[in-house]
């Protein structure tokens, strides 16, 4: 089933720069219904035989109620940004209800983004101005620099270990949450890189980044702006390009860990198994 809607269409192609040389706009435009229960949706599977790669991001933005869909690599992604700790709930909330099905723990991508204190007049430690969440196609970019509140749904979710929070470096970013706004997280938690050494057995993989990763385990290999990620992170209206860098980084985090907890032994033995068989063929 399709929706029809009043919205704009901005799609354009990276490159190294960071910059957007191709834009179009459309007023009226098609979408899948979102109310079905949401997993990352695409169309090819990027761990093809061939291991395709893409570059191509974009963004639908639906301006009834902050909501944007952000298109990386043929997945869409729709990404709730708000400083309302009553939008935030609803997203909790629905995300427990859509998820209550599924096996557990479910994977949540987890990232946060912070900016220097001079910027914003506060003495101390850099503040988090930004928490980035993501779970299956649905992402929650929550300004908690303006929020004045934390949801108490979302302190419910930090400790329910039916979730395992994933991410690059996940135990700071955790531990800046806990100091700065009381967000408690249980012990359900992984580093992605560690995850990533433990389940395959490279320890290359331990010092890896997000980018690494990704293409790695997903077969995605996506560029991103320098420049965006120095920009101003504590501003209270996001523009698109910071808004398309934060819903990737936690979508990433979100995938990566997926595809790396349904990563067995029984895989690990087999790629080590079918190896040694090469190499005694060889001979």
């Amino acid at each position: 089933m399709l929706l029809q809607i009043n919205c704009l269409l901005i799609f354009f192609r990276t490159t190294s720069r960071g910059t957007r040389p191709n834009i179009n706009i459309i007023r009226k435009f098609k979408i899948p219904n979102l109310s079905r229960p949401f997993f990352a949706s695409s169309t090819s599977h990027p761990l093809d035989s061939k291991r395709k790669k893409t570059r191509e991001m974009g963004i639908l933005y639906d301006n009834t109620d902050n909501t944007f869909i952000v298109t990386i690599g043929g997945y869409k992604i729709k990404t709730t940004v708000t400083a309302s700790y009553i939008t935030a709930s609803n997203w909790i909330d629905e995300v427990l209800r859509f998820t209550g099905q599924w096996r557990k723990p479910v994977t949540v991508g987890l990232d946060i983004v912070w900016c220097p204190h001079k910027w914003h007049g506060r003495s101390g430690q850099n503040p988090v101005a930004l928490l980035q969440l993501c779970v299956g196609s649905r992402c929650l970019l929550f300004q908690l620099l303006h929020c004045g509140r934390i949801p108490d749904n979302l302190h419910q979710f930090f400790l329910d270990n039916r979730y395992r929070f994933v991410g690059v470096d996940v135990k700071n970013d955790l531990e800046k949450l806990e100091e700065q706004f009381g967000l408690i997280a249980g012990s359900c938690w992984d580093d992605l890189r560690k995850l990533a050494e433990e389940k395959t057995g490279r320890s290359d993989l331990k010092q890896a980044d997000l980018k690494t990763l990704l293409e790695e385990f997903v077969g995605l290999c996506l560029g991103k702006s320098f420049w965006t990620r120095t920009s101003d992170w504590g501003t209270q209206v996001l523009d698109l390009e910071q808004i398309e860098y934060a819903a990737f980084d936690a979508f990433a985090s979100c995938q990566v860990g997926h595809r790396l907890v349904s990563i067995g032994s029984v895989w690990i033995v087999g790629r080590k198994k079918n190896k040694k068989e090469e190499e005694e063929k060889k001979l």
